[in-house]
């Protein structure tokens, strides 16, 4: 287990115990909000850090979340996009993922070929196209 990890579950587990107390005790230095804002800040710069693609089942519950896409392959196709989620109406393979890009177009990615031609995270890579080429051997 990583040392941000460690960190953030200590952080999880003192806001669950405040959360269960009802109230602070003087054994905790930050407020509850504090502690919350820090851990999301964590989580946030490891996952940029270390970046791993969504699972189906988190991409599924991404709807009206921003996802960063690349399709696997194609050098600096990694762009920005609004999930809008699930679909299996109006789409010619059953199970599709609806997203829109910053230009308004939308696109139809199949669940099928995730992990083979496309894949999708909750925030940009840092250094992502150095990272995707590495991963992929582009």
């Amino acid at each position: 287990m990583s040392k941000i990890k460690k960190l953030i579950d200590g952080i999880n587990a003192g806001i669950q115990s405040t959360k269960e107390l009802g109230d602070e005790t003087d054994t905790i230095t930050m407020t509850l909000p504090e502690m919350e804002y820090t851990a999301k800040a964590i989580r946030e710069k490891q996952e940029r850090q270390n970046p791993q693609p969504l699972t189906l089942d988190k991409l599924i519950r991404m709807d009206g979340e921003p996802i960063w896409t690349v399709t696997i392959g194609l050098k600096g196709s990694g762009h920005w996009e609004l999930c809008e989620g699930y679909t299996i109406r109006a789409c010619p393979f059953k199970g599709a993922l609806r997203c829109v890009d910053l230009s308004g177009e939308a696109t139809l990615y199949d669940y099928k070929t995730y992990g083979k031609t496309w894949i999708a995270y909750r925030t940009k890579p840092e250094g992502s196209g150095e990272w995707i080429k590495k991963r992929y051997a582009l």
